[in-house]
């Protein structure tokens, strides 16, 4: 995997790799919901796995739906390949709101 233009959100991989996307809260009680490729998913497992098909979705979109239940949240998420490469680390700090949300841009390589 790679990060594109500096940008943790913006990224490349090889058609059939594994993309593993682990997020962690810094307050217990807040969550994560996801949709890829436009498809709901639900509340994110920790880890979640999926593999780059580029004939089915190229770039692929992974949508992350946060949750906060109190103030002061914040979430860090971490993008991994599994065929090597930097990880991609982005921080989602909460912004006085309930929720927020980021979107993952996967080029298929």
């Amino acid at each position: 995997m790679q990060i594109m233009n500096d940008n943790p959100l913006d990224l490349a991989g090889d058609d059939k790799e594994d993309i593993t996307v682990k997020v962690v809260s810094k307050k217990p009680g807040d969550t994560v919901a996801y949709a890829l490729d436009g498809v709901k998913g639900g509340i994110l497992p920790n880890p979640f796995t999926f593999k780059l098909n580029k004939s089915a979705h190229d770039p692929s979109v992974l949508t992350l739906v946060f949750t906060f239940v109190g103030q002061g949240g914040a979430f860090e998420t971490t993008v991994t390949g599994g065929n090597g490469g930097p990880p991609s680390v982005y921080n989602r700090k909460q912004f006085g709101v309930a929720f927020g949300s980021i979107s993952y841009t996967l080029d298929v390589l």
